[in-house]
């Protein structure tokens, strides 16, 4: 009885161990997968592109219905980050597709066109705006993945880019609402 009760309670700990190292683990930095693609700005995008460039990333999906709804958002927060942390936006969706929408959404911020979702699969994110940072001083990699765009979802993007050492003003981010802005999913 004494040793069932020995291996039960070793099978707690080292479960409860492996537990611990796999959450540590998803909350470091992840790296971004080699990838080549163009954004909305016809310039050309590759993992390099955010080595040492505080970034926060959002996922849109093409067409959702809720993009013209949270586009006013994304913008005032772009504009609010500018000369800190610049935002970037992930799409699935062709060049021509992806400019398109960005102009009918009118955003003021880069989109790039993921049409393959290499950049959205390796990060997971799952519906419109998803959030990750890019934030290391010395590789392309990624944070956690936020679901949906929230003051709190901004708030620990912005503290993770601060985290790994970037100088981040933090502005009132209020007018995001308490509510989590999701759209549709990939």
């Amino acid at each position: 009885m004494k040793m069932d009760s020995f291996s039960s309670s070793l099978r707690s700990r080292l479960t409860l161990s492996a537990l611990t190292l796999g959450m540590a683990l998803c909350s470091q930095a992840q790296p971004v997968p080699e990838f080549k693609l163009k954004g909305s700005d016809n310039l050309n995008y590759t993992q390099a592109s955010w080595v040492g460039k505080p970034t926060l990333v959002v996922f849109l999906k093409k067409g959702c219905p809720m993009n013209p709804e949270g586009a006013p958002y994304l913008n005032k927060l772009a504009t609010r980050l500018k000369g800190s942390v610049r935002v970037v936006g992930f799409m699935n969706a062709t060049l021509a597709d992806t400019q398109a929408e960005v102009k009918k959404l009118k955003l003021s911020f880069p989109v790039v066109a993921d049409p393959t979702k290499i950049v959205i699969g390796a990060v997971k994110a799952k519906r419109s705006f998803d959030l990750t940072v890019f934030a290391d001083k010395k590789s392309a990699r990624f944070t956690n993945l936020w679901t949906g765009t929230s003051q709190k979802s901004v708030g620990e993007a912005l503290a993770a880019i601060q985290k790994a050492g970037f100088q981040v003003k933090r502005p009132q981010l209020s007018f995001l609402g308490k509510e989590n802005l999701r759209g549709c999913s990939f």
